[in-house]
């Protein structure tokens, strides 16, 4: 069997539980905010300027902009303006950002196709778990070489997502993703340029694009992604198999979310700078503290997307709601006060011994503790193995 046709024979019969579709809804929340956040980045102007000049007609919704477009232009301008400030949640096993690439895609072709609620997150689960799998397939040797994986796999799960909503069949789905074999691509050459979150938007327009091709009756090679010449071997892919066996493992489910707005792979050494700058620089009277809030209460999130004219019921009540919805809901709820906060901060950088780190409210606190709680209980779990490595003195 085809690499293409395991990942659709998964998609068709892929049954996530509750505790998936919970990470799911964690990882949808934690786009929205970056997509958001990063609404007025140049890159973000400069895709929804272009988006937007071609003045096409279609009911996706663009993050920061007043209208609708075609799903194949919102899934690559969602895809561009979430990724700008490299906020967004990473999978190591693969080395990609799953969400960026594939939720673009499943939230344009859900407003295209009228679908809500579940069915949609069951969709966007599938496709990001996709990529992951992909990924593996793919392996370090694809990484390594030069290509950047949010954008190679992340084309195949959006692919999937959108086929799974547009209701393809297993054979319609196959094509599909034989057809974005010839489409996924993203250069690591890119990081640190605005390349990069085009790369991001490319993968979820293409996966919007493919599926749509496939629909309309478009053939492709029986075996684009596996064949000599196909994506894999010409992408320097290790083609390990295994991850498509239907194992009934969520990858996803350990997926990591950021808590600094950087490339997730510098995150240990600014933790370690911030502690080794709060140790070494102290005897010069220099203090370091790293701050940690949690909600504030600001109008951060209104006006920042208008509501487009088409509404589906139980999708704008349930989680697939729109950033704007969800944020006017929520404005004026949030648990912190910035006055307070910032007073806080003040008093913390006056005193004598400011500490390391500093949680500002209670969701951040609480978030914390969890995180606490979690690690120690697996600390404790695996005691016996951290404590098997010693030598043995007699």
């Amino acid at each position: 069997m085809t690499p293409a046709a395991r990942l659709a024979q998964f998609a068709a019969k892929a049954q996530p539980g509750p505790a998936n579709l919970d990470m799911m809804r964690l990882s949808l929340a934690d786009w929205m905010t970056v997509g958001l956040a990063g609404r007025a980045e140049p890159v973000a102007q400069i895709i929804r300027q272009m988006v937007q000049d071609e003045d096409g007609q279609g009911p996706a919704s663009i993050i920061g902009a007043s209208g609708t477009q075609p799903p194949r232009a919102a899934a690559l301008a969602n895809g561009t303006i979430s990724h700008a400030l490299d906020y967004d949640d990473t999978h190591f096993a693969h080395i990609g950002h799953p969400s960026v690439a594939v939720l673009p895609a499943a939230l344009a072709t859900a407003e295209a196709e009228g679908v809500a609620g579940e069915a949609f997150l069951k969709a966007a689960l599938i496709g990001v778990e996709a990529s992951i799998r992909v990924g593996l397939w793919l392996g370090r040797s694809h990484y390594q070489a030069g290509f950047h994986q949010t954008a190679t796999a992340g084309a195949f799960g959006a692919t999937l997502a959108s086929a799974r909503l547009m209701g393809l069949d297993i054979a319609q789905t196959e094509t599909a993703l034989n057809l974005v074999a010839t489409r996924a691509s993203g250069l690591k050459s890119q990081f640190g340029a605005m390349g990069k979150p085009y790369n991001a938007g490319m993968a979820a327009s293409n996966g919007v694009e493919c599926a749509q091709l496939a629909r309309l009756g478009m053939t492709a090679a029986p075996d684009g992604m596996g064949a000599a010449q196909g994506f894999g071997p010409t992408h320097h892919g290790a083609l390990d198999i295994h991850p498509f066996d239907p194992d009934g493992v969520w990858h996803f489910d350990t997926i990591s979310h950021k808590f600094h707005a950087c490339c997730h792979g510098t995150h240990a050494a600014l933790e370690a700078l911030g502690q080794t700058l709060h140790d070494e620089v102290a005897a010069l009277g220099i203090h370091v503290t790293n701050v940690a809030p949690g909600g504030l209460r600001t109008e951060f999130g209104k006006g920042s997307m208008a509501i487009p004219a088409q509404h589906i019921a139980d999708y704008d009540a349930g989680v697939g709601r729109m950033p704007q919805q969800v944020y006017k809901e929520t404005a004026g709820q949030e648990p912190g006060d910035t006055d307070k906060a910032a007073q806080a901060i003040v008093n913390i950088a006056g005193a004598d011994n400011p500490p390391l780190h500093l949680l500002l409210g209670k969701d951040a606190l609480g978030y914390w503790r969890d995180k606490q709680a979690s690690m120690t209980a697996e600390i404790n779990a695996l005691e016996d193995v951290s404590l098997s490595i010693a030598v043995s003195e007699d």
